[in-house]
């Protein structure tokens, strides 16, 4: 033994076979490093799936409205035209019995669900005049009269049964003529009433100590409507209270809502008056750049003091609202004379405190595509505040919503959805790092393996030189 060889610098022993230990393997530790990213990006993608799934608590309670199919029945036009003369004031003076009798049959083969399908048309000053110039060619095509009852009459066909005519003075003061089935009970002069029918001919009446030419129609079933609140002017501005003011009367009628009192309600001229106000908003001159945002603050103050945001423009908030549902339908009756609805819900986390979904509504036909990571599109909007609205939960219980009437609805692109876009940027760059990391670290593990060579080699030299010198 050499007595100089100490503990600490004794040389180190072989193993089997001669060789040293190598170092650590980097591989290994890549491996482990690319299989941890993996499934802590597969966590995080089915968190957002799973967050986004989730159903959210306070969605409205809803019934879907079941498709209705409807098979339209054959219309004898040409046979009706056979039977007509309204191209003369004579001819324009009588209604021919079989002609009648026709168009009457066929009238009672329809319903509401079938001119739905037929896309019925509102009858006008304009729409009159495409008759005038050819009526053989609008032949028990579906129009709708809307107006005030100057006329009733009750009639019988000549099968015996039953029925009333009479004119209408329409929405913009030009007159139509009606035969029907049915009429409301109790109906009298001076009410507002509707009809879809099927064009029979022009046809010639006494109206208000007058006598005029006006397109007579056959339909099943009129029903009661409502003035219109608005006058049919170039300006279309709303009667009487300027554009979508409420009156100190009307605002009576608009009160908040509470969940001690049970299921709230919308007042139905306030309603459309706002809804009509909506729909031509672009005909107002707002600053929308201006208008409140709907972040947090303001929707505590909406929920605190509901009364000073009455009817006052709102926009959603900039980097959007997730669009939970949405259902468009035919509207009922109404003074805003608008054709559908929209009705739908919104979320968006910065309310969360203060209302648990926001419901709204829309004056028309709202189609939004576009999914965002959870399924729901972010949508960017803007309208009017109306009211805080009590209503029932899928969870079976009464929640308290603010109601807003928007004006404009519009899908945002996913490069704008604010916080999902800035999260994707995060991924991406991570993902970036972590394949730079990975390079650099295979270019240490092959310098390190070099180096490791080297030492083996240079060892196994000093070995043998040993060995030689003794």
């Amino acid at each position: 033994r050499n007595p100089s060889h100490t503990m600490k610098d004794k040389p180190r022993q072989s193993h089997m076979f001669g060789k040293p230990t190598p170092p650590p393997s980097e591989k290994k530790r890549l491996v482990i490093m690319s299989i941890a990213f993996v499934l802590l990006l597969a966590a995080f993608i089915a968190n957002m799936k799973r967050m986004g799934g989730q159903q959210i608590e306070g969605v409205p309670k809803t019934a879907q409205a079941p498709e209705v199919k409807v098979q339209l029945p054959e219309l004898r036009s040409a046979e009706l035209d056979g039977l007509v003369a309204d191209k003369t004031k004579a001819g324009r003076a009588l209604i021919e019995p079989k002609a009648l009798q026709l168009a009457m049959d066929d009238a009672a083969k329809l319903a509401e669900p079938h001119y739905r399908a037929m896309d019925v048309v509102d009858l006008d000053a304009s729409v009159l005049q495409t008759l005038q110039a050819d009526p053989s060619a609008a032949r028990l095509k579906p129009y709708r009269l809307r107006g005030e009852l100057r006329t009733l009459r009750a009639r019988e066909l000549p099968s015996g049964q039953a029925y009333s005519s009479g004119s209408v003075r329409l929405d913009d003061d030009s007159v139509a003529h009606f035969l029907t089935l049915n009429t409301p009970e109790d109906l009298k002069v001076g009410q507002w009433v509707r009809l879809n029918g099927l064009f029979v001919k022009l046809y010639n009446d006494e109206v208000d100590g007058q006598w005029v030419d006006g397109a007579l129609l056959a339909g099943r079933t009129m029903i009661d409507s409502v003035a219109p609140l608005f006058d049919q002017s170039e300006s279309l501005q709303l009667a009487e209270d300027g554009v979508g003011t409420f009156t100190s009367a009307e605002l009576q009628n608009v009160v908040t809502d509470e969940v001690q009192r049970g299921l709230g309600y919308l007042p139905f001229l306030e309603k459309w008056k706002i809804l009509a106000r909506a729909a031509r908003a672009d005909e107002e001159p707002i600053d929308w750049s201006q208008v409140p945002i709907l972040d947090e603050s303001n929707m505590d103050s909406i929920m605190a003091d509901p009364d000073a945001w009455r009817g006052l423009p709102v926009r959603l908030p900039l980097d959007g609202a997730a669009l939970l549902a949405s259902t468009a339908s035919p509207a009922e009756e109404n003074p805003a004379r608008l054709p559908y609805i929209t009705d739908g819900y919104l979320f968006e986390h910065a309310w969360k405190n203060n209302a648990e979904v926001v419901h709204f509504l829309y004056p028309g036909k709202l189609e939004i595509n576009g999914d965002d990571w959870n399924g729901d599109p972010t949508v960017m909007g803007r309208g009017f505040y109306f009211k805080n609205l009590t209503y029932m939960t899928r969870e079976n219980r009464l929640s308290l919503t603010p109601v807003l009437v928007l004006s404009q609805v519009t899908a945002m692109d996913p490069p704008e959805r604010g916080a999902y876009g800035q999260l994707l940027y995060a991924v991406l760059g991570l993902s970036l790092a972590i394949i730079v990391g990975i390079f650099v670290l295979l270019r240490i593990e092959k310098q390190r393996s070099q180096e490791f060579q080297e030492r083996r080699l240079r060892r196994l030299r000093e070995k043998r030189n040993a060995s030689s010198a003794t």
